[in-house]
């Protein structure tokens, strides 16, 4: 599935995507301290089949160039707790995150926008607006009522985007040690 916008085009992502794919999840998690051996465990997390954060759950933007502008990982929530598993299993060997004590950031009748990343010199052409409209198309193909994402409460920018979509705020999620919010959108 590919989708065309103003010079950028929305594919689905592919295996030799892994490296920005990862480069994009330590972003928007906020894990982008330069750490090379924390970017290769996510790079190796990235490749594998049944996680969170496979290439396989991952949409990649690009110009007419070719030159790739932003990634989003989103998923059908009737997954989440099986891939939660294999996923946080691997990082926790690595990372110091109390994973076990997360809640869950999404269920069954939800498509979860999991993770969004804007290349730095791609940002503010509405790259980041099109990947999330993708994500609201996806879960009407797959017939999902709701789209979820979670965002940090001081990210005003992003909320103010996301409330423009038409996402709402519906309550809070405790993941990664902090609190985020959760915002929705109702497809019914």
């Amino acid at each position: 599935m590919v989708e065309n916008h103003n010079d950028i085009q929305i594919r689905l992502a592919v295996p030799d995507d892994a490296p920005f794919i990862a480069w994009g999840l330590v972003e928007a998690l906020g894990w982008n301290d330069g750490d090379e051996e924390k970017l290769n465990i996510i790079s190796r997390l990235v490749t594998m089949d049944d996680v969170l954060y496979s290439w396989q759950n991952a949409v990649v933007a690009y110009d007419s160039q070719g030159q790739k502008a932003g990634v989003m990982i989103a998923y059908d929530g009737a997954d989440y707790a099986r891939m939660r598993t294999k996923t946080f299993d691997y990082l926790e060997r690595y990372m110091p995150i109390p994973y076990k004590d997360m809640e869950d950031e999404s269920k069954k009748g939800e498509f979860y926008l999991d993770s969004l990343a804007v290349a730095p010199q791609m940002r503010k052409k509405g790259i980041g607006r099109q990947l999330l409209e993708w994500g609201i198309c996806r879960a009407r193909m797959l017939q999902i009522p709701q789209v979820v994402l979670a965002v940090d409460p001081d990210n005003q920018r992003a909320q103010a985007l996301y409330r423009k979509i038409g996402f709402l705020p519906a309550g809070e999620l405790h993941i990664f040690g902090g609190v985020y919010w959760r915002w929705v959108i109702s497809l019914k």
